[in-house]
Formats: C-alpha cells, structure tokens, sequence
C-alpha cells in the first residue's frame, strides 16, 4: 500500500494515494504503530501541500500522539515545525504574504516634515492567543528535539531537506514573534511635547540620542536572530533569503522611526538643520536595508529560488534606490530540483 500511495503521487492522484494510506492505517492499527504512524505523517504532508490546513493538522496531530511507534527525530522535527506554521498563520487574521501580521499605517506629511513624502508605518495586528501560544509550542519543541538528537550537526543528504528546512522554519517564525513585539511596541511615533515654547537644540539632540538608544538593543537582537539564520549551514535557501528580507524591513522601519521623531517648534519654519541631523542617522540604516534586500534578490536569482519574500526585496529596492533597481517583474524558470525536494520529504519512511 505504501509503494502504491507513492506511485499515485508520482502520477498527481493525491486522493486516491490518501485512501491507499488510510486502508494501510486501518489494515496496521495498533498491531503496527510505526507503520501506522509513517502513513498518517506522509497523508498530512499530502493535505499540506494541497492547502487542506485543518486535514493536514489533524494529521500532524494523530502522527505526533501515535503512541507505540518509531519515530526518527528528522521526522519528529519535520511534523512538529510543519504543524506550528499552519497554526501560525492561522493566528493572524489579516496575514501578509510575507508571514508578518501587520498593516500598513500612513503618516502625514504634517506630522513627519523630515520625511520626504507622505508615509506609512508598521501596526502590529494581534494575533489569536491561543493558535499562537500553540505555534510558539511546536516551534520550541522542534527545537528542543533537534538539539537533543545533535540533527544541526548532521550532514547527510537524507536530513538536508526536514532538518535544515524546518528548523529554519522554527527559528524564523519564533524571531518574527519577536519582530511583531517591537513593531507593537510603538504604534506611534513619541512626541517630546515641545507645545509652543522654544527648546535649546541640545536638549532635543539628546531626546533624539534617547529615543533611538531605547529601541537600538531591540534592533540589534532581532537582526543577531535573523542573521543566525541567514548564514546557518543547515538553514535552506527559502530561509536564508526570507532572514535577509527580515533584516532589510527592520533597518527600514528604524529608519523610518527616526525621521519621524518630533522637532523642535522653532524649527517647524526652517527645519533643515533638524532634518539633516536625523537623516544622517537614518542614512546608514537605509544603507543597510539595501545591501541586505539586495542579498536576498541575488540569493534568490542566483538559486532561481524566487518566494514572497524574494519579490519583497525587489519591490523594496525599488522604492529605495529607483534609479539603481528600476522596478521590473521577478522572473525564474521553473525550479524542478526544488520541486524534486519538496516531493521526496513526502515519501520519508520511519526508521524500524
């Protein structure tokens, strides 16, 4: 019954390669919870790749409590982060493509006179509590059998695509739990409440320094996290480019954050001196947004590994370098080796 579920996949008839593997569950029962478990991990790899979240939950589900059975940690690894993704997205109700549960806020002009443009921030949407409490739990419990089986440090082809994927995977959503944090730390830019009365430019100066000295420790862990990621030998392409891309919007959004710290009322007429001081410390961070979106396209380019994630940081150079990334459609051919991947992880067996 395996060999013919395998078979049917191989021929896209994914309905009747379920129901070969459900008559094998019904055949093995708890005479065999190995082979009972194998199959009901390979049916919700199935409904996952065909977008059927609630079967394919309920499968990880029953695999994971199997009680009796063998089970490799590759594919321990492999249910628990997989289960922790649906439930994840699940959690957000207005997802974006890229994963985060966020919007888009704008921003007047008025309100931001250092900004060249009228121009938006980032609003963290909240998430269900309890689909996300459950996600953050399967994601470090991934982990936590990773570490315990030494899987980081394995090299063999046979783990290269559950381990290396999925603990990416693990480590990526649990960081961008983090990100969702500091982006709802500050729905609003601060304002000092300068009202009418003139201040002395030194102490705005050292408002400013505070200001970005009270985010700057946050930032500096959330981009220790994704570049973790970024450069893991065992991290797959999806989530070495998803890391860059990471890296790029949080740079942007700091940027962004400091051009739109209040300025002094004297300076509202003539601004420029305030302007500039804030767009030099910007500048930098705008600098390492672009090195780090352009990683993330040439990464991908270079793969042909294209994702959401991957026209993320096309669109963004776009935006802030017009004239050196002219906007232009994201174009691979098809990648069969990367199809090939995801197809074989479908057909791993457990060890007896």
């Amino acid at each position: 019954l395996g060999t013919a579920a395998v078979f049917r996949l191989a021929l896209g008839q994914h309905e009747k390669a379920i129901a070969d593997l459900e008559m094998a569950i019904r055949f093995y029962g708890r005479n065999d919870p190995t082979t009972t478990a194998s199959a009901r991990l390979k049916i919700a790899l199935i409904y996952d790749d065909l977008g059927k979240t609630r079967d394919a939950q309920r499968y990880y589900e029953q695999y994971l409590v199997t009680s009796g059975a063998k089970k490799t940690a590759s594919n321990r690894v492999l249910a628990t982060a997989r289960l922790g993704v649906l439930l994840w997205n699940a959690s957000c109700p207005r997802r974006r493509d890229d994963g985060l549960c966020v919007r888009h806020v704008s921003v007047a002009k008025a309100l931001a006179p250092c900004m060249s443009s009228s121009t938006s921030r980032l609003v963290r949407i909240p998430r269900k509590k309890r689909l996300a409490e459950e996600a953050r739990k399967h994601f470090r419990t991934a982990l936590s059998v990773a570490r315990g089986a030494r899987l980081e440090f394995r090299q063999s082809e046979s783990d290269e695509d559950t381990v290396g994927a999925w603990l990416g995977a693990a480590r990526f959503y649990l960081a961008d739990d983090a990100l969702e944090e500091f982006i709802g730390a500050s729905v609003a830019a601060p304002k000092m409440g300068y009202g009418s009365s003139a201040e002395p430019e030194e102490r705005w100066q050292r408002w400013v320094a505070g200001q970005i000295e009270a985010q700057e420790l946050e930032v500096k862990r959330l981009f220790r996290s994704y570049e973790l990621i970024r450069t893991a030998t065992r991290a797959s392409a999806t989530w070495s480019i998803a890391a860059a891309s990471r890296i790029g919007s949080i740079s942007e959004e700091f940027s962004t954050r400091i051009l739109q710290l209040e300025i002094p009322a004297q300076g509202a007429g003539d601004s420029d001196s305030y302007c500039k001081q804030l767009t030099s410390k910007s500048a930098p961070l705008n600098d390492l947004a672009v090195g780090a979106y352009g990683f993330c396209q040439n990464l991908s380019t270079k793969l042909n590994w294209p994702s959401s994630w991957s026209r993320s940081c096309s669109e963004r150079l776009g935006v802030l370098r017009p004239a050196d990334f002219p906007a232009a459609n994201e174009y691979h051919v098809p990648n069969f080796l990367a199809a090939y991947r995801q197809a074989r992880v479908g057909l791993l067996k457990e060890a007896h």
